[in-house]
């Protein structure tokens, strides 16, 4: 979304700005540190433990990821007509 919502490095949502900036992760699932880190980057860390070597557990979890992000896009995307009048 931000390249539709940033122009000339400006950031024209007062909505989305502040959620991608809170929701960003900051480090790397490989150098978390709990104590200094957003919940994105928890998050990611907690599923990380979750998932480990369970059998089938990575696969069901990807399955899941991709559901969800379907889902999403199916959301965003009824958006778009919207920004292409904006745009024009």
């Amino acid at each position: 979304m931000e390249p539709l919502l940033v122009r000339d490095g400006e950031n024209r949502s007062r909505f989305y700005y502040p959620h991608h900036h809170h929701d960003a992760k900051k480090h790397s699932l490989e150098t978390v540190n709990l104590l200094a880190t957003s919940h994105s980057d928890r998050l990611g860390n907690r599923l990380r433990q979750l998932i480990g070597d369970g059998e089938g557990t990575a696969d069901c979890f990807k399955k899941t990821e991709q559901s969800s992000l379907r889902l999403k896009v199916s959301f965003y995307d009824q958006f778009l007509p919207a920004l292409e009048r904006v745009r024009s």
